[in-house]
């Protein structure tokens, strides 16, 4: 799996595929205060993408794709990454 749970953080790692999506979904749902870090994301499903945007969790680093970064520029930040855009 390209998404790593670990306790309110989920790092995605590689490509994201359409098969992670509802769990990613149920995942973001059911956890207080996510954060989400995409520092080592490869390519990543619009389904995925769609879980990102729907549910706003923080993101603790963005994507390396201008892009997608761009994409969810409107997500909040955690504290350091504040005035990264």
């Amino acid at each position: 799996m390209a998404i790593v749970y670990e306790g309110a953080l989920a790092r995605i790692e590689g490509a994201a595929t359409v098969e992670e999506a509802l769990d990613f979904a149920q995942w973001l749902g059911a956890t207080e205060a996510p954060q989400v870090d995409l520092a080592t994301a490869g390519p990543i499903h619009s389904a995925v993408l769609q879980c990102l945007l729907a549910m706003r969790p923080a993101l603790v680093h963005p994507p390396p794709d201008a892009f997608v970064a761009a994409c969810l520029a409107s997500l909040p930040r955690t504290g350091e990454n504040k005035a990264m855009y």
